[in-house]
């Protein structure tokens, strides 16, 4: 059998490999030992948690560092829990409680640092729950809730936050905040005292405070609210100094006022329901979209204050009562009173402006009392009525110019009917009524004292039912009574006095057309009742006025 073998040339190639590849290896050198042992390549224990822990009460913390609960805690008496004397800590109290027993002093206390704390409950430490002394600042405080302390719950310098955090049960304030603080979305209930007590120029937002023995919110100058609710405290809703700014905040069911600041606050669609007075400021404040509802008094202000599009309901006594040199615009007021027979709608002081502003179905004496030297445009009383021996939709002093003004409706429940119980304008001296109207009032429509001059002016079904109402009544002297129309009221113009100048005026359909007493001067008065001309289907006729006297006075 033949044997198979390797050709010549197959193992003259494999040679040469060999020889090769030897040369190779011979040709790197060095060692052949095997290096030692690998470098580690995961991070230790400490690299993953740079954390200090704390497991036992009391505790002082002197370096800067980060450091956590491993447990619920309870302190010891006469001691704080943790105390932090160094900058730059960070406290997580890992969702765990620090309880003081009913013994220990504060759960934490901060001593002239900053320090960021977190995620956790401080329970019933004699002291506070978080107290800082010195000039403790930013500090950063969330997620904690302080609950059944002896004093205060939160406690933080100037410059700080606090952000969802909770006060419960505290026998002093639930939060306490240094100047310049930002509080956002934070809870205080049922403290002893106020709810919130913050330090000039703080923000707050979203924020509650509710079922407070003393005031919800009370802060220092300077301060900012948005969205904020104070609800059910014995005190004060918002109580607030000066340049205070609010937004879109509530005041409900509070026992004393809702809101109340001193000089230049601005209010802007807040709410105030169910408290003693809704909104009660000092001087030169403006408020904006505001509703006072269901309190004694709706808006009780100072001088120099601005109401825009501000709404007065169901107030139990007055709906707006302001100084001097006040301004209104579109606001309303509906359903205010009873009260006391004295209150009203408006009330405002002298060298006051208001505009589009009405009173409607309120049980109070006026509708809308304006010192001397105010202006009235385009205002309207609407069937308000009152038990008062005197009530008038508008009731206004001396010098006061009222234009374009309607007062309609308005009636008495006084035993007693005369033309001053429902009347629709008590005009004193010196004053001008222009383009105005007073219809179906219990009363007077227009009742005019000396120095006035009414012009343009329409009465009409005043002295309405059981009333007793002259359209326009001039009780004493000095009057100019020109170009009015009179319809359908018990007397049609009505001049007590002398004195008075009664021109260019038009009566209709009233019990007696005109009545007027001696020693006035009046144009002729021109009775056209009867039927007058034939048709007009042209462009001229001839006058069927029967008088050419510029001044004459007529009945149609």
């Amino acid at each position: 059998m033949k044997t198979s073998s390797t050709s010549p040339s197959l193992a003259l190639l494999i040679s040469a490999f060999v020889i090769q590849h030897s040369a190779f290896v011979i040709a790197q050198g060095g060692s052949l030992t095997p290096p030692g042992a690998p470098a580690p390549t995961m991070k230790t224990l400490d690299q993953l948690e740079p954390r200090t822990p704390i497991s036992s009460l009391p505790i002082t913390i002197t370096t800067t560092g980060s450091y956590y609960l491993t447990g619920n805690l309870v302190g010891i008496a006469g001691q704080n829990g943790i105390t932090i004397s160094a900058d730059h800590v960070t406290l997580d109290l890992g969702g765990f409680e620090l309880s003081g027993g009913a013994v220990g002093l504060s759960g934490i206390r901060v001593n002239n640092a900053n320090a960021t704390i977190r995620n956790g409950t401080l329970r019933a430490w004699t002291s506070s729950g978080m107290f800082v002394t010195g000039s403790a600042t930013e500090m950063h405080v969330e997620n904690v809730r302080a609950i059944g302390n002896t004093g205060i719950g939160i406690r933080t310098g100037a410059n700080g936050t606090v952000i969802h955090c909770e006060a419960r049960a505290n026998t002093t304030a639930g939060f306490f905040t240094g100047a310049s603080s930002k509080i956002t979305g934070c809870v205080a209930a049922s403290q002893t005292a106020e709810g919130f007590n913050v330090s000039s120029n703080s923000i707050l937002r979203d924020c509650l405070a509710a079922g407070n023995g003393g005031g919800g919110f009370v802060s220092a100058a300077g301060c900012s609210f948005a969205q904020c609710v104070a609800s059910g405290n014995t005190g004060i809703g918002f109580s607030m100094q000066d340049n205070v700014k609010l937004s879109e905040c509530s005041a409900i069911s509070n026992t004393t006022d809702g809101f109340t600041s001193l000089s230049n606050g601005v209010y802007q669609t807040c709410i105030a329901r169910s408290n003693r007075a809704g909104f009660s400021t000092s001087t030169a404040s403006a408020l904006t979209n505001c509703t006072a509802q269901a309190n004694q008094d709706g808006f009780n202000h100072g001088d120099n204050t601005t109401l825009t599009n501000c709404s007065a309901l169901s107030n139990t006594s007055i709906g707006f009562f302001l100084g001097k040199a006040a301004s209104l615009t579109g606001c309303s007021a509906q359903g205010n009173g009873p009260g006391t027979i004295a209150s009203s709608a408006f009330t405002v002081g002298v060298g006051s402006t208001l505009l589009n502003c009405a009173a409607t179905a309120n049980s109070v004496a006026a509708g809308f009392v304006a010192g001397a030297g105010s202006t009235l445009t385009n205002c309207a009383a609407r069937e308000n009525t009152s038990s008062a021996t005197t009530s008038h939709g508008f009731n206004i002093g001396a010098q006061c110019v009222v234009i374009g003004c309607s007062a309609t409706g308005n009636t008495s429940s006084n035993a007693t009917l005369s033309s001053v119980t429902g009347a629709g304008f008590q005009v004193p001296d010196g004053a001008t009524l222009v383009n105005c109207n007073a219809s179906g009032n219990k009363g007077d429509g227009f009742r005019i004292v000396s120095n006035v001059r009414i012009t343009g002016c329409t009465a009409n079904g005043n002295g309405s039912g059981t009333g007793d109402g002259a359209g326009i009544h001039a009780a004493t002297n000095l009057n100019r009574i020109e170009g009015n129309s009179v319809i359908a009221n018990d007397r049609g113009i009505d001049v007590d006095g002398i004195g008075n100048v009664i021109i260019g005026n038009t009566a209709s359909g009233n019990t007696t057309n005109y009545d007027i007493g001696v020693n006035n001067r009046y144009g002729a008065i021109v009775d056209i009742s009867a039927a007058g001309g034939a048709a007009v289907a042209g462009s001229s006729a001839a006058s069927t006025l029967t008088s050419t006297d510029p001044w004459a006075n007529f009945t149609h």
